[in-house]
């Protein structure tokens, strides 16, 4: 699921709205509001929003429970509610 703190972030700080975000993507702007609630961006679009607002961490943003894990499978370390296998 999306980081919507990150993500309205990072949207009024490059002073862009979600109907600007919308607009990019060629969708309503529901549309936005129901992949930032419910079912989330594809990569494609997430790439596409990271550069419209400059976003250099979009995986923390868009992709936050994947880079959790990739951070843990880095570090070696679980992530917060992770259980290690065979427990």
């Amino acid at each position: 699921m999306v980081n919507k703190t990150l993500f309205k972030c990072a949207r009024v700080m490059a002073g862009k709205t979600n109907k600007d975000v919308a607009d990019l993507l060629g969708v309503k702007e529901s549309t936005i509001f129901y992949k930032l609630n419910v079912s989330g961006f594809a990569m494609e679009e997430a790439t596409k929003i990271s550069d419209y607002l400059h976003i250099e961490n979009m995986m923390e943003v868009f992709f936050p429970d994947y880079a959790d894990r990739a951070a843990s499978d880095a570090t070696g370390k679980l992530a917060e509610g992770e259980v290690a296998d065979g427990e």
